[in-house]
Formats: C-alpha cells, sequence, structure tokens
C-alpha cells in the first residue's frame, strides 16, 4: 500500500490568515455593567457577529481567565481579527491591526 505524502496533503488545505492582537486598557475604561461587586470582570470573552459591522471576530478577556499577566488597574484583552472575509489583514502593518481593533472595542 502506498503512503501518501503527507506534507503535500496538508498543503492543499486553505488556511485563513487570523492575526492575534493583545491590547491592555486601564480598568477606568471598562463598562461599570461588565464588573461584580468586588470589580472583577467574570466573563471569557465575547464573539463579534459580522452583522455589528465590526471587523473582529472575537475577544478573549485574559485578564479574567489568567489574573496576574498585566499591571494591577488595567485590563488585558486578546483579539483575533482576518479570517475567510478579511484576507487583507496581510497587506496591513501591526499598528492598523491594532488601530482596527481598538475601534471595535
Amino acid at each position: 500500500r502506498e503512503v501518501p505524502d503527507a506534507p503535500s496533503q496538508l498543503q492543499s488545505f486553505f488556511s485563513p490568515p487570523v492575526g492575534s492582537v493583545v491590547l491592555s486598557y486601564p480598568k477606568s475604561a471598562i463598562r461599570d455593567e461588565m464588573s461584580d461587586a468586588d470589580g472583577r470582570i467574570n466573563a471569557f470573552g465575547q464573539l463579534h457577529p459580522r452583522t455589528q459591522g465590526i471587523t473582529t471576530l472575537g475577544t478573549i478577556y485574559s485578564s479574567s481567565l489568567f489574573p496576574g499577566r498585566c499591571p494591577e488597574g488595567e485590563f488585558l484583552l486578546s483579539s483575533y481579527i482576518g479570517g475567510t472575509l478579511n484576507q487583507g489583514i496581510l497587506d496591513q502593518s501591526e499598528d492598523e491591526l491594532a488601530a482596527q481593533v481598538d475601534k471595535d472595542l
């Protein structure tokens, strides 16, 4: 039995470009209704449907999941941008991607 050439088979799959953008904000920038009585944001993250007119695909609230990842008084967010419908991210700089995610949030 012939074994298929795995590398060439794997290269035949389409993998859309997706970028990870990590931003930190002061906790004061987070809406009050997102926080509990102790000031903690007890949530995982959010998905951003295309119908919202937002380019960012989704955001993970990294500070909620992994305490201590950023200085006290700040909140860390990991967002994802790109995908099949937005392959233009390959032509954007890191600063442009960060600005787009910031605008979306």
